[in-house]
């Protein structure tokens, strides 16, 4: 009885050792498939990126990754507005673009709570502006009830490296007597 559970058990054995190798097989193939599909996107200037804590791939807009390198920039004890993000990103005028992203981005080593909206005043950080109080303060910034005292001290210089010989969008203006689109 014995020589017959052993050789059951050798052969259950055998069986899970071949669907470990075709799994392994597939999960190599589908690896490279997805490095195939990575390259392909690095080549057409698109960005895919592992999201903090998690396995899945985001993908990231040239000017997305430009605006969490510029949000990573603003230095501890320091804020920058929207637009000032915005503009150093290379896209004045797209403050709303940037708050959009800050809303989105699950990065813990992005510090979006120093971004804030005009004239000092906190913005959104998921609706919980508490948090954002309270990390502001704990970084040396006097924060009232909805907006930053003393804001121009505290506002982050913040410049566009390699985006400065950016050609501007060419604006729509009439042609011989009438709008283009």
């Amino acid at each position: 009885m014995a020589c017959k559970e052993r050789a059951g058990f050798d052969s259950f054995s055998e069986s899970v050792r071949v669907h470990l190798r075709r799994f392994a097989a597939s999960a190599r193939q589908r690896s490279r498939e997805l490095e195939r599909t990575l390259v392909v996107n690095r080549q057409s200037a698109t960005s895919w990126k592992l999201a903090a804590g998690s396995s899945k791939l985001t993908f990231m807009s040239p000017f997305t990754t430009r605006v969490i390198a510029v949000v990573r920039r603003i230095p501890v004890g320091q804020v920058a507005t929207y637009g000032d993000v915005a503009e150093a990103a290379g896209r004045p005028g797209a403050a709303r673009a940037v708050g959009n992203i800050m809303r989105d981005c699950r990065q813990r080593d992005v510090p979006c709570h120093r971004v804030i909206a005009a004239a000092g005043k906190l913005g959104g950080y998921g609706g919980n502006l508490e948090l954002k109080r309270g990390l502001l303060r704990a970084e040396g910034i006097l924060v009232g009830r909805s907006s930053i005292r003393n804001f121009g001290a505290h506002r982050a210089r913040l410049s566009s490296r390699s985006h400065a010989t950016r050609r501007p969008r060419a604006r729509l203006t009439k042609h011989k007597g009438r709008k283009l689109r």
